[in-house]
């Protein structure tokens, strides 16, 4: 039935493939999976696309929120606020619509050319740029994507308006988000460094020479000489703050994202549960261990190695050292 559905299409995708391509408009979703940082890669398709050929989109996901005031969208639906009926309907004439003007991010593996229920075997190729694993349609056609960022647009009416309601913090700050945090269902608790550490190098004076606020989510451990605003920011106050920050200390996920796409000055101390070379961040700090153990990269939630040595072995020290050499090239 699939297949009949799908060569019946196939004369409307070649049309609507032709309109966009008049329009220079093209088709992004991401509706699988509940990751920020995953559907924000579709701004950074977009933006590559945009820059090489004039193209605005059409985004349908889970989060419309990451795609508000970003000028190179043009249509940004949401998915969770549409009755069941039709968004199934809509996933589904965009599931038989693929092709170059409309694009799956992630979830569904598929070949172009191929009926898009003829799934890919097999896992990622994690080695590979994160977006090979998100982008099967075009990511071979697209090598620039291996050193693009994300994008966040934030407009000057919300600027006046945080800039109101977050009135009590300093001029100058850092961000901190010390864990992966506690409200999604399948945690990465592997990406976790410690803590202890993150605590340690806020206390250190020599990382940042005044106030640090911390992001996350209310569950998270809080930490002490901290602007706690743990469970306190919604997403675009989440993007305000950190467009502020002198500089942005995190692990591997969401923050990393976000602050790249707003250019911020970034720290990510990574475990062995990715790869680092699978990412870009710009001219971000990547703290790693040394030497990373032999099961590294696991891309396991939780480490299953006595004494997880992939973080036992980074240092208080390093990420100090990786704080200041950020924040010293944003002074410069």
């Amino acid at each position: 039935m699939e297949c009949l559905g799908w060569l019946f299409l196939s004369p409307v995708r070649w049309l609507f493939e032709w309109v966009l391509e008049k329009k220079r408009l093209i088709v992004l979703y991401k509706l699988g999976g509940e990751g920020l940082g995953d559907t924000l890669a579709i701004t950074t398709i977009l933006n590559v696309l945009h820059r090489e050929e004039g193209v605005r989109g059409v985004v349908y996901s889970k989060f419309p929120t990451l795609f508000e005031n970003n000028p190179q969208v043009v249509l940004n639906l949401d998915y969770r606020s549409m009755p069941h009926l039709q968004r199934s309907i809509l996933k589904s004439i965009f599931k038989y619509l693929r092709g170059k003007r409309v694009i799956c991010v992630g979830s569904e593996e598929w070949t172009l050319g191929t009926p898009p229920w003829r799934r890919s075997s097999g896992r990622h190729d994690y080695r590979r740029f994160y977006l090979g694993g998100l982008l099967p349609d075009i990511a071979d056609d697209l090598d620039c994507l291996k050193k693009a960022l994300p994008f966040i647009a934030i407009s000057e009416a919300e600027r006046r308006q945080y800039d109101e309601h977050f009135r009590h913090l300093p001029d100058k700050f850092g961000v901190v988000k010390a864990s992966v945090g506690a409200s999604r269902k399948h945690l990465a608790l592997a990406k976790n460094w410690s803590i202890e550490g993150m605590q340690a190098v806020v206390l250190s004076r020599d990382a940042l020479p005044f106030s640090w606020v911390q992001l996350g989510d209310g569950a998270e451990p809080a930490l002490d000489g901290t602007i706690n605003l743990l469970g306190k920011t919604s997403l675009r106050e989440t993007f305000y703050i950190l467009s502020r920050a002198q500089v942005v200390l995190t692990v591997e996920g969401f923050i990393s994202h976000a602050a790249a796409a707003l250019g911020r000055p970034l720290v990510i101390v990574f475990s062995g549960y990715h790869n680092p070379d699978s990412f870009y961040y710009g001219p971000a700090k990547i703290v790693t261990g040394a030497p990373m153990p032999a099961c590294a990269p696991c891309y396991q939630n939780e480490c299953t190695t006595p004494g997880k040595p992939c973080t036992s072995s980074i240092s208080v020290q390093q990420v100090v050292d990786a704080c200041r050499k950020a924040l010293d090239k944003q002074i410069n």
